[in-house]
């Protein structure tokens, strides 16, 4: 099976300090691939070394099997991104910010397909605020809804439970199950081992700088995974003096 996103031995350093170290990671269609990690440990700096908003030190980023600084653009229409920032305009209501995206897009239909997605993550009835206004919850169901609007090939999921309710945070479980089962690449960075474990395909964790392959649910029951994880936590607390949080 062909990659759809594949990382190589990525490295990132800012000023004096090493961020993330020999990062090989490969994403597939079909699959979601899940990273574990503690708050601070660089989950978010790698999905935007990802997504491309990011620059990164050494190291190949490739889509397709090709570079991806040599078709930047068709790989950004390709990926839908949700991280901590809204990326959007916070004067603009959450209608209007999907209309200027779609139409950067180019995309048919858009009102229908707008006020389809705003329907799906529960935001009808907030769809003419600004979304300054806005909760956290809000924000993250917009989000949600923002990387959706182009039907993107790959999506990135930086922490998406957090903030939302029980209700969201089921949609959201079987919206990922659809897109998974729909051909899509699916990679979500998140803490909580029990949603991870529940919409993932393939884990891996983030802890000490460094990537590593946990397993498959094909093959690892989600309390291997665990235990494994927590024993990568515990080791790097007793190696560091100061836990990042």
């Amino acid at each position: 099976m062909p990659a759809l996103l594949s990382a190589q031995q990525i490295y990132k350093r800012f000023g004096y300090l090493d961020l993330l170290e020999d990062v090989n990671l490969t994403l597939f269609s079909h699959q979601v691939t899940v990273i574990f990690g503690p708050n601070g440990v660089g989950k978010t700096t790698l999905i935007k070394i990802l997504a491309t908003l990011e620059s990164f030190t050494s190291g190949e980023l490739l889509y397709r099997g090709e570079t991806v600084k040599d078709q930047l653009p068709k790989f950004r229409r390709a990926i839908g991104l949700v991280v901590h920032e809204p990326l959007a305009y916070p004067d603009l209501t959450a209608k209007e910010n999907l209309r200027f995206l779609g139409e950067i897009y180019g995309l048919r239909d858009l009102s229908t397909r707008i006020n389809y997605l705003l329907e799906e993550v529960g935001l009808v009835a907030n769809s003419n605020q600004p979304i300054r206004l806005f909760s956290r919850g809000m924000m993250q169901k917009f989000m949600i809804a923002k990387a959706l609007l182009n039907n993107p090939e790959i999506l990135m999921l930086d922490e998406p439970f957090s903030g939302l309710d029980q209700v969201a945070v089921n949609s959201l479980l079987s919206r990922i199950e659809e897109l998974k089962i729909d051909g899509k690449g699916i990679l979500m960075t998140t803490h909580n081992v029990g949603l991870g474990y529940s919409a993932g395909s393939t884990f891996y964790s983030l802890v000490n700088k460094k990537v590593v392959r946990l397993g498959e649910k094909s093959t690892h029951q989600m309390e291997e995974i665990a235990e494994v994880y927590q024993q990568q936590i515990s080791t790097a607390n007793s190696n560091s003096p100061v836990r990042a949080e």
